[in-house]
């Protein structure tokens, strides 16, 4: 036991000592822009680099790369940063001078040489981060779209704010893109808008593909001098996938084995943004698994941010292993018309149950016999059955025992079972068995004799390698001796055995006498 307590005082101490992995993060939070880059601007950038980790990065480079009509293409070596340190990045930015207004991305590079919570070297480590910023458009006017996040498939509204710098006439606006399909008229009539003046158009969009999206708006009107002009803006949009992704949140069902039915309550979240129309969810049950009702439920429209609990009874067939199976579970839902499906599984732990059984309990000179049975649909391993008996149990200590037996948790150094202790009894009887399987019987041997009011403890090991003790109360016949046939009964009132050997020696009387009056015959002759 010293030993024991010693190994797991070091594995506290090592688990307690462990460190998180190096982990280094761009803090979104301290990004700073200049607020009105426009085409052919510069402005500047900073941002913090901060290793959040438990273990120190080393060799730190970040990398600000050009891309598109954005220059930067700027690399710095920070070297080592510890646990919890920051270190700050400023750069300056170039944008050309027919840069496209809208959304722009600007990745930034983070490589270094980390080490994992043990404090082993992960060379080649490199994290990359995106950093978002507007590009507004000519100073005559400046468009300004209220979101720049769309979903695949979603019906949502493109909602554009306009200022114009000069006073214009008969304004009118044309969208057009390749990524998102335009509900309703692609050209909108604004009217007159007079200098410093906003406007607001409004666009109902459905997004046909994912990732950077770009639109573009053509604002046709006539300027102070009665000329028809045209400008061309270009806004840059961002569309994720449909928006909608659920998580299995809880999954709680009771034991169950092979031949039984089980209830699985499973609890799911849209973590998404968009809510999912026509939900449904599908158990894809295969052998040894079956539906008790129906393996599909509707759920119809669940919101984002909402959670949803659905429950499924499933039939367990008698071939069924004691083991983990897993089950798909198929989640068919429609965003803006659109069918979308996802997976996910859930894990059914068929460990089936032990139930012990006393079903005969016989005694003849010297050895009880007690005869027990597995009527469950687990194997009992590593059986220990103890046998306490004699004058030592009272009937108050033997009512504490219900008649159906009592299961329990092995504990630790109990002797005895309840409030029962080795000083009480007067023998205590030990047996063991390796296993006892599902639907099988095997009898334990006692070497010993007694009878009336005894315990019997079956010790075994049960569900997740956890020793369990169930107590029976029984009732030991009387052995058989030359008494009387009385002593023959067993424990259900049957002959014993024994009787056929009264039986034999009293042959053998009969044969030794008659053999002697036979040579007593003979010798009167």
């Amino acid at each position: 036991m010293t030993s024991i307590i010693l190994v797991l005082c070091l594995v506290m101490a090592l688990v307690g000592g462990a460190q998180t992995p190096t982990n280094l993060i761009l803090d979104y939070d301290l990004i700073y822009i200049d607020p009105s880059l426009r085409a052919g601007d510069a402005g500047i950038l900073r941002f913090v680099i901060e290793n959040s980790g438990g273990q120190k990065a080393e060799k730190v480079i970040v990398w600000i790369p050009d891309v598109g009509d954005i220059y930067a293409s700027k690399r710095f070596y920070l070297g080592t940063l510890l646990s919890d340190e920051t270190a700050t990045i400023s750069t300056r930015l170039d944008v050309a001078e027919d840069a496209s207004t809208g959304l722009h991305i600007l990745p930034v590079h983070v490589m270094y040489t980390g080490y994992d919570s043990n404090g082993k070297k992960e060379e080649y480590q490199e994290r990359i981060y995106e950093i978002p910023f507007i590009i507004y458009g000519d100073p005559l006017f400046q468009i300004t779209p209220s979101k720049t996040t769309y979903f695949k498939d979603n019906l949502d509204e493109l909602n554009l704010e306009g200022l114009t710098m000069d006073p214009v006439k008969d304004l009118e606006a044309t969208l057009s893109s390749s990524c998102i399909t335009i509900i309703g008229s692609s050209r909108k009539y604004v009217g007159n808008i007079d200098s410093n003046q906003t406007f607001k158009i409004v666009y109902p969009i459905k997004p046909s593909s994912s990732g950077a999206c770009v639109v573009s708006l053509r604002l046709s009107y006539t300027d102070e001098s009665g000329s028809k002009v045209s400008d061309n803006v270009s806004i840059g949009l961002n569309v994720e996938e449909a928006g909608v992704d659920f998580k299995v949140v809880n999954i709680t069902y009771n034991p169950t084995g092979p031949g039984e039915t089980v209830a699985i309550k499973i609890a799911l979240k849209n973590v998404g943004q968009t809510d999912s129309e026509d939900t449904t969810l599908t158990l894809s049950l295969t052998d040894p698994f079956a539906p008790v009702d129906t393996s599909e439920k509707y759920i119809g429209e669940v919101p984002g941010g909402q959670e949803i609990d659905v429950e499924f009874n499933l039939a367990v067939g008698w071939d069924a292993e004691t083991k983990t199976y897993p089950i798909p579970l198929i989640i068919s839902y429609k965003v803006g018309g659109t069918s979308q499906s996802i997976e996910k599984n859930i894990g059914v732990d068929v460990s089936g149950k032990i139930i012990l059984e006393v079903i005969n309990v016989d005694a003849s000179r010297g050895t009880i016999r007690v005869e027990v049975a597995n009527i469950g649909t687990r194997t009992a391993d590593g059986v220990k059955a103890t046998l306490v008996f004699g004058s030592g149990i009272s009937e108050t200590q033997q009512q504490q025992i219900p008649s159906g037996g009592r299961s329990e948790r092995f504990s630790g150094n109990r002797t005895g079972s309840g409030n029962f202790s080795r000083t009480d009894m007067t023998q205590s009887l030990v047996s063991y068995k390796s296993d006892i399987k599902p639907n099988k019987q095997t009898t334990f041997t006692f070497q010993g004799e007694g009878s009336g009011q005894a315990l019997l403890t079956l010790e075994y090991t049960g569900l997740n390698n956890e020793r369990v003790k169930q107590t029976e109360r029984i009732t030991l016949p009387k052995s058989a001796d030359f008494t009387g046939l009385a002593g023959s009964m067993s424990a259900k009132g049957r002959w014993g055995t024994d009787i056929t050997q009264l039986a034999l020696y009293a042959l053998i009387i009969l044969i030794v006498g008659f053999v002697a009056y036979k040579l007593y015959k003979r010798r009167k002759q």
